[in-house]
């Protein structure tokens, strides 16, 4: 059965949205998520994803192929954090899981606008692989989150 689960979280905390299908999947991304010490909040249909996306800023989003029955081309998460402003979603680390997805693809995760890509078959090293991604991307970003931030700050003070 799904977990439905929603930590407490207060600022500065670090949380990750867990949108996954399968029960077993869904109970092994969070159990690892908080050994990379993450707030964890699920969302089992795209309702709750809207709402939990509308509400916060997460620094890291697990979903897989085929959320909600869903397909790649109209992808209920994928399209709300298209959504969303641009900053906020420079700032989620977004996650897709599913059995056709080649694992840490640069052009699959360029195709689905996401940060990583990971067959089920590789998921024994999840914690690994997206501590490492998270440490990737923030570097990557650092240049853009520090222009953003002076021009942000010139603008409003």
């Amino acid at each position: 059965m799904l977990q439905s689960r929603i930590d407490p979280l207060e600022h500065g905390d670090v949380a990750a949205l867990v949108c996954l299908d399968d029960p077993g999947l869904q109970e092994f991304v969070i159990d690892q998520l908080g050994q990379l010490h993450f707030g964890i909040q699920t969302a089992n249909t795209p309702d709750e994803v809207a709402y939990r996306l509308h509400g916060r800023t997460f620094e890291v989003v697990v979903t897989s192929e085929h959320f909600a029955n869903g397909n790649m081309e109209a992808h209920t998460i994928l399209d709300a954090l298209a959504k969303l402003p641009l900053a906020e979603r420079r700032s989620a680390f977004v996650v897709m899981i599913g059995e056709n997805l080649q694992s840490r693809s640069s052009i699959d995760a360029f195709v689905y606008s996401v940060d990583l890509t990971l067959n089920t078959i590789d998921l024994l090293d999840f914690k690994n692989v997206v501590g490492r991604g998270i440490v990737q991307q923030e570097e990557f970003y650092a240049p853009y989150k520090a222009v953003y931030k002076a021009h942000s700050q010139q603008f409003l003070g």
